[in-house]
């Protein structure tokens, strides 16, 4: 470039410029790269450093933009949280998202990198009323874009208890032709629901069992208890004792 001392000593302090390029009028396409060609669009640098300076060559002649066709894909969320409720309080079921995937947007090389998509951490402590939050995600790629960008979390939360049944223990897969003694024939279970359907829970809605076809050892004599079948109103269940003691006899 050619100019006027003054004129050149503002670009000693600030020595980049902004020119915009039409990539559909003003670039030709060559395997997965565009072409500017500067000599055809001299005159939008020109423009760029104003008429006090003159430009007299540029180097290099061609500048090259590499690119790629957008794609775009569905992946399932993947809820990263610290909530802690309050003593004696729960939420019902599960933690809620508004959705359970999110459509990305970028290059297919980009998204096949792309398994889930994690929201970023939601913490929350001493929760004892019902949650509703905004929840946005990690995206460690400036190349992809999230959609949408922000989900709703809800979760309903009430005060919990423990009760406890006392059930009979049912034996499935029994060898035929033998006899089977075993203890206990009843087993305590332990289950965790809230309040308000503590009274709605019935023994008929857990079912105990031991199977033997878990049974493979002549000098085994103890299997394992599993809950096959648990009331759908309560969170979770335990066994006050996981195992039974049996004697097969003919």
């Amino acid at each position: 470039i050619r100019a006027k001392g003054f004129s050149l000593l503002k670009y000693m302090f600030n020595t980049s410029k902004v020119i915009n390029v039409d990539a559909q009028n003003e670039t030709s396409k060559r395997g997965k790269q565009l072409l500017w060609d500067i000599g055809n669009n001299k005159y939008q640098i020109s423009q760029a450093f104003g008429n006090t300076i003159e430009i007299l060559d540029i180097k290099p002649d061609t500048v090259y933009f590499a690119f790629d066709v957008l794609s775009s894909k569905k992946v399932p969320i993947k809820l990263i949280n610290d909530i802690n409720y309050a003593i004696g309080f729960d939420v019902i079921n599960e933690l809620k998202l508004s959705q359970d995937s999110v459509k990305i947007i970028g290059s297919k090389r980009h998204l096949d990198t792309v398994k889930v998509i994690k929201t970023k951490m939601v913490t929350l402590d001493n929760v004892n009323t019902d949650i509703s939050e905004q929840v946005t995600f990690v995206n460690s790629s400036s190349d992809i874009e999230i959609i949408p960008k922000t989900l709703e979390l809800k979760g309903v939360v009430k005060r919990f208890t423990e009760g406890k049944l006392s059930l009979p223990v049912k034996l499935i897969n029994a060898p035929i032709g033998k006899k089977v003694n075993f203890f206990p024939k009843s087993i305590d279970l332990i289950y965790y629901v809230d309040v308000e359907r503590f009274k709605n829970v019935k023994p008929e809605d857990f079912t105990v069992v031991c199977d033997f076809s878990k049974f493979n050892n002549a000098s085994q004599n103890n299997l394992e208890l599993q809950v096959t079948k648990a009331s759908s109103l309560v969170k979770s269940t335990r066994l006050t004792q996981n195992r039974i003691e049996f004697i097969i006899s003919d």
